[in-house]
């Protein structure tokens, strides 16, 4: 009997040999890489914004801030937006769901389902069983860290990438971006949540965004792109990498010089109330568009198959 020939098909098993399995250690190093530095970075924004005088004020300074803005916000379209955000929320987490199980994207169903629910379950548990906020210098002693509307609008954009089409990616992550964008802008403008919710809201979706991407190739539920093509960054990652990155350079330049003069907000002037306002919207747009870039790049050359065998078996759709 001939002995067949080797192949380098990029679904091959996690445990053969070669590119595919070096492939898979990349993916799983980086994603875990992603989830632990997210998982850290949650416990250290909570520590700095919550648990420390300087961070309350912070926080504290930006909500007086956004009194002072109120005139220029307050039937704006963001507000609007967040303020009925809670239907089209579910609606998409929906959509994500159910688009991915009627094209019998099951892996796909499940990594939208888990990045979902585990981040809006990770953000309840911390803000109402594991994360207190003491009352060191704060006049508004709500706990809020982190944000679920946040969380939801961030984790539903990642669902809808994780579900799109793989040549979609990069533009479906544009529009989602965006439209968390506002929402999480929107909770600071309403005076829902302070800038520390949503940036650490951000990172605990990263943070199971990762654990997912490594969760499915672990499994076999994920194999390599074919074509040079399909393994580039897309436009759309470079579109929300860049606005990260204008948004984030300016937003950290002014809280340095910002925070210099926080040991008593109430002396701030009202243009410095505001400036400061306008920092933590810039720090939070950074933080969203990032967190969906992230995602994006954890996707880089990655296709889930639809049927999540290890050997790429796909039943033709009947």
């Amino acid at each position: 009997m001939p002995v067949p020939a080797a192949t380098s098909d990029p679904v091959e098993p996690l445990h053969g040999r070669g590119r595919p399995v070096a492939w898979r250690r990349w993916v799983v190093a980086r994603s875990v890489v992603v989830t632990v530095a997210a998982a850290v970075g949650v416990i250290v924004l909570y520590v700095l914004a919550v648990r420390t005088g300087v961070g309350q004020r912070f926080d504290d300074a930006v909500v007086i801030g956004r009194f002072e803005q109120r005139s220029w916000f307050r039937w704006s379209v963001v507000v609007r937006l967040t303020r009925r955000s809670d239907l089209p929320l579910l609606a998409g987490a929906a959509v994500a769901f159910g688009w991915a199980v009627w094209r019998r994207r099951y892996p796909q169903a499940v990594a939208a389902f888990v990045v979902i629910g585990g981040s809006f379950a990770t953000t309840e548990i911390l803000k109402k069983l594991v994360l207190p906020r003491p009352l060191l210098t704060t006049t508004h002693p709500f706990n809020s860290y982190p944000s679920g509307h946040t969380t939801v609008a961030v984790a539903v954009a990642v669902g809808l990438i994780l579900v799109a089409p793989q040549r979609w990616r990069g533009r479906v992550g544009v529009v989602v971006g965006v439209l968390a964008t506002l929402v999480a802008n929107g909770t600071l403008a309403i005076g829902w949540h302070r800038p520390s919710d949503a940036i650490g809201a951000c990172m605990v979706v990263l943070a199971w965004t990762g654990a997912t991407v490594a969760g499915l190739v672990l499994v076999g539920a994920a194999s390599r792109s074919e074509g040079a093509r399909a393994r580039q960054l897309s436009r759309g990652t470079w579109v929300l990498a860049a606005l990260c990155v204008a948004c984030g350079i300016p937003g950290v330049w002014q809280l340095g010089d910002l925070l210099r003069r926080l040991r008593d907000p109430s002396l701030l002037a009202t243009e410095e109330l505001k400036h400061l306002y306008n920092t933590a919207d810039l720090l939070v747009l950074a933080s969203v568009t990032g967190a969906v870039a992230i995602a994006l790049v954890l996707l880089q050359g990655v296709t889930l198959d639809r049927w999540g065998a290890p050997g790429g078996a796909r039943p033709p759709i009947g």
